[in-house]
């Protein structure tokens, strides 16, 4: 398959990636928000004082990227099963990826938050975005 597909996926995909590649691509997931965060937040408020504006909201939305780690483990842990599922099944496209993150971040959000919803779509997101340069990789080796 070439292209980021919607909904379509090689079903071979996911026995392209060692448990370890798994691993990494979780993990990269779960903490890259937080890096995010911490980003935006040091650099709004440096700006900010630099040139003596009002940084607005962005410090506080990097705040909650760089928190997110604490709860997102929540909705990764199941989405990622969910995803590998779809993948193997050959139904693993973006879509389905941001189908599986908006169901279960709407799912947790009763207990999270509102947030969860958001942040659940970006980071299931980010994870497929993730698997799928890391399985093209390991299929060119090969």
């Amino acid at each position: 398959m070439t292209g980021w597909p919607v909904w379509r996926s090689d079903p071979a995909l996911p026995g392209r990636l060692r448990p370890g590649q798994w691993v990494a691509a979780l993990l990269a997931a779960w903490l890259l928000p937080a890096l995010a965060g911490a980003a935006l937040a040091l650099s709004a408020t440096a700006i900010a004082q630099l040139v003596g504006v009002d940084p607005g909201g962005l410090p506080f939305l990097g705040l909650i990227l760089f928190y997110s780690p604490l709860f997102s483990w929540v909705g990764l842990l199941p989405g990622a099963g969910l995803l590998v599922l779809a993948l193997r099944r050959g139904i693993g496209g973006w879509a389905m990826a941001l189908g599986i993150g908006g169901i279960l971040g709407a799912g947790l959000a009763g207990w999270l938050g509102p947030l969860a919803w958001i942040m659940g779509t970006g980071q299931s997101l980010l994870v497929w975005g993730i698997v799928m340069v890391m399985a093209r990789r390991a299929a060119r080796r090969t």
